[in-house]
């Protein structure tokens, strides 16, 4: 349900590159999600380590949510999205599409054709924004030999190539400008 207070928070929505300044923010803000096992536990140091993959998105200067994308597998067409976390004030306002989307834009700005997803909650969630439910076997065997068993996660992909979205979602630095 969209309410107004909605509709003002996603008038003021934007995504960004992350930046050093993020890390702490990535790593709280992510630890809420590996309590509920939404997520899996990373170290602080990953966050550090991995800044180039994540995307922050912001309200009126105030850091709202998260999500990332690397590459994966041997043919460099292949990338996967992971640590998708809005903050739980901000839940069905609409963050979570716009990061999946910013995340689908930069992944066909990097050359990416097929976006992976691993989740053990939003399965319906992921089906509706695009990605289709695949079996383990149909996945690059270097991601899944990452991804903990027991988790029993859901795996998704999503075609990226040709979605004529991806240029409608510039990324922004730091200072707002389109990069």
């Amino acid at each position: 349900m969209t309410t107004a207070r909605h509709v003002q928070l996603l008038s003021h929505l934007r995504t960004r590159a992350a930046t050093p300044d993020d890390v702490g923010y990535l790593f709280r803000l992510s630890q809420e999600f590996v309590a509920s096992g939404e997520i899996r536990d990373r170290p602080r140091s990953s966050f550090e380590t991995q800044l180039a993959d994540f995307l922050v998105a912001e309200h009126s200067g105030g850091r709202v949510g998260c999500a990332a994308v690397r590459r994966i597998g041997d043919t460099g067409s292949d990338g996967v999205l992971y640590n998708v976390c809005v903050d739980p004030a901000c839940h069905g306002s609409g963050v979570g599409v716009l990061l999946v989307e910013s995340a689908v834009a930069l992944a066909a700005r990097l050359g990416i054709s097929r976006l992976f997803a691993a989740t053990t909650r939003a399965d319906e969630w992921f089906a509706s924004r695009g990605f289709e439910r695949v079996r383990h076997w149909q996945v690059p065997q270097s991601w899944l030999v990452t991804l903990d068993a027991a988790r029993h996660a859901l795996l998704y992909v999503r075609p990226v190539h040709g979605l004529p979205h991806a240029e409608l979602l510039p990324l922004r630095d730091r200072e707002g400008r389109h990069s």
